[in-house]
């Protein structure tokens, strides 16, 4: 992310895939190639790469059985934020309502607490389904106070 002559300059890396495992592996390694290309601050890489394995892994999972589930991509990297957008056709679900996890974690069921971390890690996170597949809208600014 760069200014010049008082002009601001966006990045955005798009990527369609297979929701499978083999996929997700691949899409990690070029997000952190295309990541330290841009010089994204270290700690916000790490933030966005572990954000991008939560997610995308829910989606593989949920999704084992349906052979057809694509995946697409997008990220954008602009003045002082990034955003990022998951759509998925797989099945209809809505990671902006799941509960907070709460009490003990040894006393819980399992599940849920990859989207609280999602949420802990990211400044926004919102969705829809529209046309049959889940839109999945997270944002970050880039220089972010601890919370």
């Amino acid at each position: 992310m760069s200014r010049r002559a008082g002009l601001t300059e966006a990045y955005v890396w798009r990527v369609q895939m297979p929701a499978r495992q083999a996929a997700l592996n691949v899409l990690l390694e070029r997000f952190e190639a295309f990541a330290r290309r841009q010089r994204i601050p270290t700690g916000l890489r790490r933030d966005v790469h572990l954000v991008l394995d939560e997610i995308v892994s829910n989606v593989v999972h949920a999704n084992v059985k349906a052979r057809a589930t694509r995946l697409g991509l997008e990220l954008v990297l602009d003045q002082g934020s990034v955003t990022l957008e998951i759509i998925d056709n797989g099945k209809a679900f809505d990671p902006t309502m799941v509960q907070p996890a709460r009490g003990s974690i040894l006393d819980r069921p399992v599940g849920g607490l990859g989207i609280q971390l999602v949420r802990e890690l990211m400044d926004t996170v919102s969705y829809t389904r529209q046309h049959g597949s889940n839109h999945l809208v997270m944002t970050r600014a880039a220089a972010r106070r601890k919370r």
